[in-house]
């Protein structure tokens, strides 16, 4: 929150709703008893609801055009945020959007290319279920102290109708780097975005909006810091960092994730990765000077913490996907089941050239018969097998 806004708040036209007010006054509080002390916000009328969704339609145009879209990704004709919004919303009401950030912390242990890498916050418990619980929290405190004027409210981590990182760069939470990961000043890029939204029945009051133009938008839309630093796009295996339009169908990240058939120059970037590429973030000299100030470290107590010494890769060849649930199914790689990650610890045993794998994986030779695991286990064997 900068200091504008806070004078802004001190200020509060005297014309406009009470709750309003009262709202805006206890929004650090409310937040700060929420335990996601970093925020920033969008403040609507319906005015400002309808300029808002032209930024969205001319945002889904682009994203329409892309050829670099996955499987992951909503169609574009079913991403309308701000225009679900506008059709809830009349002249004498107003909307609060707020992006929070959830840190997260940085995975620095030393993994040998013999065992399997989990990669970012990826390896501790899901963070949807922290992040909904809060904001949910949140929700309440708000409705208490708004009374009557909250007409509807809602949250979402990832399940939006809209793209959770340009919300957050529309709310000001950050701004985009090179590798396309949304820049907090605090906490470089080490953090889970989720967002809340309060209809409210009184109408916007005008001191405490902080709508921009299109053309401010664009002005500070990459981060200042990226200027003149090529460290993610010189770090990048892939080379994708720093392109007008990031191919993320080649991103190492997306690729332990889908179920798409894999080439060999891809298998090769993942290395021993079975879950996640964080290569470009651990580069990234905002995420260097926060982990060395140790900033991130004083709001990262919702994790477990434990020492992660990597995955062994054979024990996973004996997973069944019950048997994977039990021990994973709470950490925030397990949505993609034990097929993908039994794929992926083939590929890391490929990659590692290990002579020791050879044999032992012969054991597994019932991988033959499976259509989807087959090439992958043919790859380890020929990568591992003895000269």
């Amino acid at each position: 929150m900068d200091q504008n806004m806070n004078n802004n708040k001190a200020n509060a036209n005297t014309n406009y709703g009470t709750n309003i007010r009262a709202l805006f006054a206890q929004m650090d509080n409310i937040l700060i008893r929420g335990q996601l002390s970093y925020y920033d916000f969008l403040y609507m009328g319906f005015d400002e609801l309808k300029k808002m969704s032209v930024h969205e339609r001319n945002l889904l145009k682009h994203i329409k055009l892309n050829p670099f879209k996955t499987e992951f990704e909503p169609e574009p004709d079913q991403r309308f945020f701000f225009r679900m919004l506008e059709a809830k919303v009349n002249s004498d009401e107003s909307v609060l959007l707020l992006s929070v950030a959830l840190p997260y912390p940085r995975q620095r242990a030393e993994v040998s290319k013999s065992k399997g890498f989990i990669e970012g916050s990826s390896w501790y418990y899901d963070y949807h279920t922290i992040l909904r619980a809060r904001m949910n929290q949140i929700l309440v405190m708000f409705s208490e102290i708004g009374r009557d004027a909250v007409k509807e409210s809602g949250c979402f981590v990832d399940t939006s109708d809209y793209i959770d990182r340009e919300l957050a760069f529309l709310c000001g939470l950050g701004n985009y780097g090179k590798n396309q990961m949304l820049i907090h000043p605090d906490l470089g890029t080490q953090f889970h975005i989720g967002h809340l939204y309060i209809i409210l029945e009184e109408r916007m009051d005008p001191l405490l909006s902080k709508m921009e133009s299109e053309i401010e938008l664009d002005g500070r839309r990459l981060y200042s810091g990226c200027q003149n630093c090529d460290k993610c796009v010189k770090a990048c295996p892939a080379e994708i960092c720093g392109t007008i339009q990031m191919n993320r169908l080649e991103c190492i990240s997306y690729l332990t994730q889908t179920k798409k058939t894999l080439t060999f120059e891809e298998m090769k970037m993942m290395r021993n990765k079975l879950y996640g590429c964080d290569i470009c973030q651990n580069v990234c000299p905002t995420n260097l000077t926060q982990n060395k100030s140790g900033v991130n470290s004083l709001n990262i107590d919702h994790w477990q913490l434990n020492d992660f010494e990597g995955i062994e890769l054979l024990e996973t060849l004996k997973l069944s996907q019950s048997a994977f649930k039990r021990q994973y199914g709470d950490r925030g790689f397990a949505w993609r089941g034990v097929k993908v990650f039994k794929r992926n610890a083939l590929i890391a045993m490929g990659n590692s050239g290990d002579n020791i794998f050879y044999e032992k994986l012969k054991m597994f030779s019932e991988l033959k018969e499976d259509d989807f695991l087959k090439s992958y286990y043919e790859y380890a064997l020929r990568e591992t097998k003895p000269d």
